[in-house]
């Protein structure tokens, strides 16, 4: 394992693989080098018309040239190749992620794809690939891989490059689940498939160095639930016959495939508590989706935003949680939810619906296990409790603080409470920076501002003139 301890030890392997491809192709090249090289490009000689012609179809203009050290090259790159596999079945058995094969076992990559990977990803890290690449293409403005080019290097037979051109089609891996874009230039008209340039994206070559940092163009609605932080699931008083349950059902054949739960509830009453704590027995992320958020950023539920969310699903190794559901179930958003369910057929895994009110799947959704949850609301006996818990110390210290009036009066969830008890806390720091007190009277107003927060979209409190 020397020299294989981590995933980046693993990339610059890979790399050094490739790279042997490319030297293989720049000799040959270089072979046919003449002495009116610095006007290649600017006309067309007579002689090189006739190697044109010559030439047969599908093969780079260099594939006859033989050079004294190919073959060399190619049995080092075999060897190599033989290497690798033995060091990343040693450390598959030692427990160490290798983040190249995990992308490769995620998208289900063949090998010539694993293999474009790396060829888009060597620029990203060495820039001396770019006028390598411009100099196998034969033109220095093309310093980024075109498809001829990754099939000439990694397909040495016609039939081959044919069968791999199939990986370059909009519903094969690389391009659905956007690892790889044809970067395209304003100033060229459409251009054939093979001429094309390829890029890798900019989120999938983070990931391959390290980086757990969310997709840029979702990072505003979307969020990953630290799960290792969380506290446990006593602490916030979720139902333990009902997560027991639930989580016997999530771990049955049931859920084996696409599996969707809608948890129907009031705000807060531990929907993503419950979750969260699935996720954390079976050693998984959160993802969570604000829907509320999506839609206030002007964005609606387009192929391209599902698409990165799923595949931020799958790199980050988690289920999804939509949060605020119910948004889209309102009469105004009916374009958006049918929009939805047309393109939540990519998402596989588990999803959460975070709802408050029952909703029926169309048909379209027969593919996945469906099932709808109703949590119980909280009994006064439960918010004395969480009161209890919430207000800690401050009710040994303080004899003044009804908590029984504070859970008749208001029917709050525990999450709710835990929210109110945070801004009486902070009402009270603002009254008086030194005091570490709260009054019945900060409390009082703080779970006046949780209580029927959606209320004011539709009404205006106001103050009586007459008792």
């Amino acid at each position: 394992m020397d020299g294989f301890a981590d995933s980046s030890q693993h990339l610059l392997a890979e790399l050094e693989r490739i790279d042997l491809l490319i030297q293989d192709q720049v000799a040959q090249v270089r072979r046919l080098q003449t002495a009116d090289e610095q006007f290649r490009g600017l006309y067309i000689s007579e002689q090189e018309l006739d190697a044109l012609l010559k030439q047969p179809i599908g093969r780079p203009h260099w594939f006859q040239v033989h050079h004294e050290n190919g073959d060399d090259l190619k049995d080092a790159h075999h060897l190599l190749k033989d290497q690798l596999a033995q060091r990343k079945q040693a450390a598959r058995e030692s427990g160490i992620e290798l983040r190249l094969e995990t992308l490769r076992q995620l998208f289900q990559l063949n090998d010539f794809e694993y293999d474009v990977l790396l060829i888009c990803l060597a620029i990203e890290l060495d820039l001396r690939y770019e006028r390598l690449y411009a100099y196998l293409q034969d033109d220095v403005t093309k310093k980024k891989p075109s498809v001829d080019l990754a099939l000439n290097i990694l397909q040495p037979t016609i039939p081959e490059k044919l069968s791999s051109l199939t990986s370059f089609y909009p519903d094969a891996p690389l391009l659905i689940h956007d690892l790889v874009a044809f970067y395209s230039d304003s100033s060229q008209q459409e251009q054939p498939l093979l001429a094309k340039t390829l890029k890798l994206n900019t989120r999938i070559v983070r990931y391959l160095l390290g980086s757990d940092a969310i997709e840029e163009k979702i990072s505003s609605f979307v969020t990953i639930s630290n799960i290792e932080l969380q506290n446990s699931p006593d602490e916030y008083y979720l139902d333990q016959s009902l997560q027991k349950k639930f989580s016997a059902l999530l771990k049955s054949e049931w859920a084996a495939q696409s599996a969707m739960i809608n948890l129907i509830g009031a705000y807060e009453l531990g929907k993503q508590r419950m979750a969260e704590t699935h996720c954390r027995e079976q050693g998984t992320n959160l993802l969570v989706v604000s829907i509320e958020q999506l839609i206030a950023h002007n964005e609606s539920f387009s192929t391209t935003i599902l698409q990165l969310i799923a595949r931020e699903a799958l790199l980050q190794n988690a289920a999804v949680y939509w949060q605020d559901f119910d948004v889209l179930l309102d009469y105004q958003h009916q374009v958006l939810l049918h929009r939805f369910v047309s393109q939540l057929q990519r998402f596989s895994g588990l999803t959460f619906l975070s709802n408050t009110t029952v909703w029926q799947p169309p048909s379209t959704l027969r593919s996945f296990s469906y099932l709808q949850i109703t949590l119980p609301k909280s009994t006064f006996a439960d918010r004395v409790s969480i009161w209890t818990s919430a207000l800690g110390e401050t009710l040994h210290k303080q004899t003044d603080i009804d908590i029984t009036a504070l859970a008749g009066r208001f029917k709050f969830t525990g999450g709710q409470i835990l929210d109110a008890t945070v801004s009486a806390y902070n009402l009270a720091r603002w009254e008086n920076p030194k005091s570490k007190k709260i009054t019945m009277k900060q409390l009082y107003e703080a779970c006046r501002m949780h209580s029927n927060q959606k209320l004011s979209i539709l009404a205006s409190k106001i103050t009586p003139k007459y008792q």
